[in-house]
Parts: C-alpha cells; sequence; structure tokens
C-alpha cells in the first residue's frame, strides 16, 4: 500500500501489519529498551517494566524508585483504525495524522503559537499528560516521524517545531511541574529511534538492530 509523501521530507509507507506497533505491550517493551540503551537520559539502568499494574503499579520503576508512565500518542479515532480486526484502514490512519500535523503547520504559520492549544495534537498530548500520575515521569511514545532530526545539526535540531511547541504549551499550563518529559519517536531514516526531553531540547539517537522491525513504516525511495 503506496502512500504519499505527505508533511515528511522522507517518503514512506505504513505497513499492513502496523496495528501491533499500537499495542501497550509492544510499545512499552520497545520503551524499556530504549530506556536501557540510553546514554543521556535514565542514568540508573536498573529499570524494571511492571507488566502486572494491577494494583496502579507505573509503566516502569528504577532501583532508586523513580516512576515513570508511558503513553500512546495517538487518539481512539485513530487507534480504531488499526485496531480493527477486519477491515484495518491504513490508508486513512496515515491521512489522519497527516491531516493533524498540517493542521499544526498552518495554525503556526497563521497565528503563532497562541493558537496551538485548538490543534487536535496539543489536545492528544494534554489529555495524556492530565492521565499521569503527579509523582510519575512523563514519556510520550509517538510511533511516526514527527520531529525536524538530523543529528549532526545542532542549529537545525534548536528549531521548534510541533513536538516543542506542545510541550511548551503544556508546561506553561502547570501541568508538567518537576517531573522529567520524554518524547520517543522514530527517525526518519526508518533505523533510529530518538529520546527528547523538551526542557533542554536534548535528544539521545539510538538505534537498536534487533528491533528494525518494530517500526510500522518502511523508507520508500522518491521517484
Amino acid at each position: 500500500m503506496d502512500l504519499s509523501r505527505g508533511v515528511f521530507l522522507t517518503r514512506i509507507r505504513f505497513k499492513e501489519d502496523c496495528s501491533k506497533y499500537i499495542k501497550k505491550e509492544y510499545y512499552e517493551l520497545l520503551i524499556w529498551e530504549l530506556m536501557k540503551h540510553s546514554k543521556k537520559f535514565f542514568n540508573d539502568k536498573s529499570i524494571t517494566w511492571c507488566k502486572e499494574q494491577s494494583k496502579g503499579e507505573p509503566d516502569f520503576i528504577d532501583g532508586s524508585g523513580v516512576k515513570y508512565d508511558a503513553k500512546l500518542i495517538i487518539d481512539t479515532i485513530q487507534g480504531s483504525m488499526l485496531g480493527r480486526d477486519k477491515g484495518k484502514d491504513v490508508v486513512g490512519f496515515f491521512r489522519e495524522i497527516q491531516r493533524e500535523l498540517m493542521e499544526f503547520g498552518d495554525k503556526m504559520k497563521r497565528d503563532g503559537e497562541l493558537s496551538i492549544q485548538e490543534t487536535k495534537f496539543f489536545k492528544i498530548v494534554k489529555k495524556r499528560v492530565l492521565d499521569c500520575k503527579f509523582d510519575e515521569n512523563i514519556i510520550l511514545f509517538i510511533p511516526f516521524p514527527i520531529g525536524l532530526d538530523i543529528e549532526e545539526s545542532i542549529i537545525w535540531n534548536r528549531l521548534t517545531d510541533c513536538a516543542q511547541s506542545v510541550y511548551n504549551a503544556i508546561r506553561d499550563e502547570n501541568l508538567v511541574g518537576d517531573r522529567d518529559f520524554y518524547y520517543i519517536y522514530p527517525m526518519r531514516d526508518g533505523m533510529r529511534y530518538v529520546i527528547r526531553n523538551p526542557k533542554n531540547n536534548e535528544r539521545d539517537y539510538i538505534l537498536l538492530p534487533e528491533y528494525q522491525d518494530s517500526l510500522c513504516f518502511e523508507i520508500v525511495e522518491k521517484d
């Protein structure tokens, strides 16, 4: 199923079986591995993934008792497009994501950051942040490329993009407090993941060869 270039600089195609990548047990395992492999964040590597959470356990906890809650940044409608047993709407999912990011770009060009709160992406992120307990640090997992990431370019990575602007607005509503806040998402190269701390815009680029099939999309050669 070939999808258009959309808003990404690299042309991508979502996999037909991409629904598995939005399942909690799948993306939490991936996040756990990324946390353990990070050289910049999560200094205590004795991180436990709490598979059993019936008593309100966090998703992850390290040896010092620091807790982390991981949330998937897609909404119910988007998730239902991929979660159906029959008739998965992969094209519809991609178009919905495309509209979401184009909406952000249009509002930024027209109104600046004052209108970010009106965008769908902001509303999804805010809801997920509010779902996190106040004693848990926040990890937001985005299963598709979203950032302006070029590992070698400090200037390029300092540009304010969708993720950074939304974090700024969430912070200004006093919803983060002193908690750590991370975005995790794949790069457009289809090979690496980014762990990103928007508080200081620091990023860690991680390649996990054994998880190369964990991406919900694949790179398509440009025409």
